[in-house]
């Protein structure tokens, strides 16, 4: 278990964290930030827990952190830009957290467009980024990343998403505490840099299906476009060839491999 004390500790002089709000227990980090964020919590709030029992991806699906063995953060953010670019936070959210557990591990990631960070081609970090705009600008950002760190998983079952831990994967226990201030100048760093492609391109290099050809699926499960994986925009949208070679870029949506039997 987190401690205030400790978490405040570890994160003293970060930009990120500087004000720290930690539950034992709570439905939505997310949740919080956001109500934090409309009472003018400052940039760099961040709401951490150690048991989160009703978290959501995207799309609304259960996210929920277990006690004392995961990551549960949202940090709020105020950036100044226009909500065309809103796309690339997810990118920035799912960047940081794969460079952070490479940094921490040792272990290589892959980004899955557009939040999820995966390793072994298995879940074990989701984001979602949470905006209001205000005046035709982007007025802040609830941004939550979720990592499975140390998670047991089930024997001889089929895990929901193929997910895996940090744990699992390099076998031993993680310091949540030390990854979670990783995580923190890492984001920070990132999100420093936003203008122009430098984040599209290092997602770009870490992108799960780069080449291969995907369907996406919008929130009624209908098919919204198929094509090869080509990229991403500066803007963070998913760059896709159709089948006649023209080219299109996606701005929501679920993706997933087609069947070799469907090619």
């Amino acid at each position: 278990m987190f401690t205030q004390s400790q978490l405040t500790h570890a994160l003293s002089g970060q930009r990120l964290g500087h004000l720290l709000y930690y539950f034992p227990t709570i439905g939505s980090t997310n949740d919080e930030a956001k109500r934090l964020a409309m009472e003018g919590a400052p940039e760099g709030t961040m709401v951490v827990a150690d048991e989160q029992t009703s978290g959501r991806g995207r799309s609304g699906r259960a996210w929920i952190t277990q006690r004392g063995t995961d990551l549960a953060s949202t940090f709020l953010l105020r950036p100044d830009m226009l909500p065309v670019r809103v796309g690339v936070l997810s990118l920035v959210g799912g960047l940081a957290a794969a460079r952070a557990i490479e940094e921490f591990t040792g272990l290589t990631t892959q980004i899955k467009w557009p939040n999820d960070v995966f390793i072994s081609d298995r879940k074990v970090c989701g984001v979602l980024a949470e905006t209001n705009i205000e005046n035709g600008r982007v007025g802040w950002v609830a941004l939550g990343i979720g990592i499975n760190v140390n998670l047991a998983l089930p024997e001889g079952k089929v895990v929901q998403h193929l997910a895996t831990s940090l744990a699992a994967e390099i076998g031993r226990e993680v310091n949540r505490l030390r990854l979670l201030v990783t995580l923190s100048k890492t984001l920070d760093e990132i999100y420093g840099n936003l203008g122009g492609r430098a984040v599209a391109d290092a997602c770009e290099s870490r992108m799960l299906w780069h080449g291969r050809l995907v369907r996406v699926m919008g929130s009624d499960t209908s098919v919204v476009d198929e094509g090869l994986v080509v990229g991403l925009t500066e803007d963070g949208a998913l760059r896709l060839r159709r089948q006649s070679g023209r080219e299109v870029s996606i701005t929501n949506g679920d993706v997933s491999l087609v069947p070799k039997q469907q090619i």
